[in-house]
């Protein structure tokens, strides 16, 4: 698609511009001819002589501007965070300084209306730069900007460094491995699991948004389980895993089963630290991989081990508050209790309707619902449930006690 150029800054007016040009020829792109973009592929090959990719505005994608959008403490301002709220599924990503974020969005079949829609406010620092209405070119980085959790902070140069550390005692596994699949055919050749026996370190690097955790595979790969397993062609196999399994990612997996929290088994690790472009080490992953710098690697694990032997494993606050925050918000019927049930001594509600209310629930949410049956489960835990004749009238059912539903719409999550 010929929507990508260069581009490098050069000096107008005494101050720094992003001019753009065309990676074939090297010319001056122009943002109102289209033949002077080309491919995605040959930006990639042109850029190591310029200062990074562009994108021109078009073909149904629209892109807002954020300037200036982050507060001395790093976190977005107000009217940008209403804006990242309001495109929340969109892709979003940082701009060339760190300072500014972009958000792509589709808009199919719109027509632009100057007298309707008002789209830069420089004075807030929100700009829209419309397909077919606008002859604009913006930068691309690739620096996700992933729901407030920071990118480019390091946590993929720590793993892979730890890997090549490693050898053989380490290895890396697809995020399919530990995902949840629709098809599971308990036959077929399970490599992915195979290949893991005898590792120590194992890598699952940056799964998509919305992976959902098998939690059976999970409890198998970490409880100490015998696992048996197969390559293609050949006999099955028992072993047990020896592991620790890590997940670095900017998107954190959905866990449906609440025992993998209280099992201690998801711990998270915040890598908080975003670094800017003017601050990345684009051949530290090199650096890294020198013979006398993974010696002093491997020492440095050797220590950090005999740290652990002395004194024993004590979580930092950070990592207890992260993890808790996930086990929060990955218990979506806690969750729900909160947003559509109120608590009112005198009352009552069939537990049927209050899991018509909670499918309902998820489905304005995105999340997963459970069965009904795990359901009744989960509220039995949180309060109190008996089978009886309802107030009303009628016969024999399960009836939450004290509690109502709520008059208004719960609240989206």
């Amino acid at each position: 698609m010929p929507q990508f150029c260069c581009w490098k800054y050069e000096e107008r007016s005494g101050r720094k511009t992003k001019v753009p040009y065309n990676p074939v020829t090297g010319k001056r792109a122009k943002a109102d001819q289209r033949s002077t973009f080309k491919d995605f592929s040959s930006a990639v090959a042109a850029v190591s002589d310029y200062e990074g990719i562009g994108f021109l505005v078009g073909n149904d994608i629209c892109v807002i501007d954020l300037d200036d959008c982050f507060d001395n403490s790093g976190k977005l301002k107000p009217i940008s965070q209403s804006v990242v709220e309001a495109f929340s599924s969109c892709y979003m990503e940082h701009s060339p300084s760190g300072k500014e974020l972009h958000i792509f969005f589709k808009a199919t079949g719109f027509n632009f209306d100057k007298t309707k829609y008002y789209i830069n406010n420089r004075k807030l620092g929100v700009e829209v730069y419309v397909a077919g209405a606008t002859n604009r070119f913006v930068t691309v980085t690739g620096n996700v900007y992933a729901d407030g959790a920071t990118t480019r902070n390091g946590k993929g140069t720590l793993c892979e460094s730890i890997l090549k550390v490693l050898g053989s005692y380490g290895c890396t596994a697809r995020p399919e491995t530990i995902s949840l699949k629709k098809n599971n055919n308990s036959s077929s050749p399970s490599e992915d699991i195979a290949r893991l026996a005898g590792v120590r370190f194992v890598n699952i690097s940056e799964p998509s948004r919305g992976l959902v955790l098998n939690a059976a595979q999970v409890k198998s790969m970490t409880g100490g389980d015998t696992i048996n397993a197969r390559f293609l062609h050949e006999n099955s196999f028992d072993f047990s895993p020896k592991f620790k399994l890590y997940i670095n990612t900017n998107y954190l997996p959905v866990i449906t089963d609440m025992t993998l929290f209280s099992s201690g088994r998801v711990v998270i690790i915040p890598f908080e630290r975003h670094f800017d472009e003017s601050e990345q080490d684009k051949n530290l992953k090199r650096e890294f991989a020198k013979a006398k710098n993974q010696s002093a690697i491997l020492n440095w694990l050797i220590e950090g081990y005999q740290l652990l032997k002395k004194e024993g494993l004590t979580l930092p606050d950070s990592v207890k508050t992260a993890t808790e925050a996930y086990k929060r918000d990955s218990d979506k019927i806690a969750l729900f209790f909160e947003d559509a049930l109120e608590e009112s001594p005198n009352s009552e509600v069939r537990t049927s309707e209050v899991y018509a209310r909670y499918q309902r629930w998820c489905s304005a949410n995105g999340c997963y619902s459970e069965n009904a049956r795990n359901f009744k489960q989960a509220l039995t835990a949180i309060a109190r449930v008996e089978r009886k004749r309802p107030r009303s009238g009628g016969g024999m059912t399960t009836m939450l006690i004290g509690y109502k539903l709520t008059e208004e719409e719960f609240l989206l999550i």
